[in-house]
């Protein structure tokens, strides 16, 4: 290394981090030499709070971590599919929701878990529903102040409502005529 030179960890060092955060694997690309290349097609429009999205760039390289957003919108298309976002586990909310068309952030609703209406076996996979068509599915979700704390149920037959703790449930699929096929 030069003297003019800076280390990995001077060039790094985060003096702005509300511009840039440089960790996992931003930081390894640096190490490793990888230029990031500007692509239009990378730029989406996310759902970040409840009433305001904004623009990112989405790249693995910039972002580290995706969970389950690949599958649930693989392509910045906004409205070709929809989530319910419900208060996660660890929330130090009340019970909240809030259902968009875009990719949601972590924390649009306090630890935010998303239930998408589809789902794609990989990024580069066709859209499929998530469900299937001949059984109308319910979300049911725990209510707020339940003693078993926050849980999920995903079911094609009615539960027993007690069991949720006076919680809300959801269709994931509506059929047309109201009935199913």
């Amino acid at each position: 290394m030069n003297t003019g030179e800076a280390t990995v960890e001077q060039a790094t060092r985060n003096v702005r981090p509300h511009v840039i955060k440089w960790e996992g694997t931003l930081k390894e690309s640096i190490k490793k030499n990888i230029a990031a290349n500007y692509d239009e097609r990378r730029l989406r429009q996310v759902h970040y709070r409840p009433f305001t999205k904004m623009w990112i760039y989405y790249d693995p390289l910039f972002i580290n971590s995706v969970y389950r957003i690949p599958v649930m919108f693989p392509d910045r298309s906004d409205g070709a599919n929809q989530a319910i976002v419900v208060a996660g586990r660890g929330s130090t909310r009340e019970f909240s929701t809030v259902a968009t068309n875009t990719a949601p952030d972590l924390e649009l609703v306090s630890k935010g878990q998303a239930m998408p209406r589809y789902e794609h076996a990989s990024p580069n996979l066709a859209l499929s529903l998530s469900l299937s068509l001949w059984a109308n599915q319910t979300i049911y979700i725990t209510g707020p102040g339940a003693s078993v704390g926050f849980s999920t149920l995903v079911t094609d037959s009615p539960p027993d409502l007690h069991l949720l703790s006076g919680g809300q449930a959801f269709p994931r699929y509506t059929h047309p005529t109201g009935r199913i096929r």
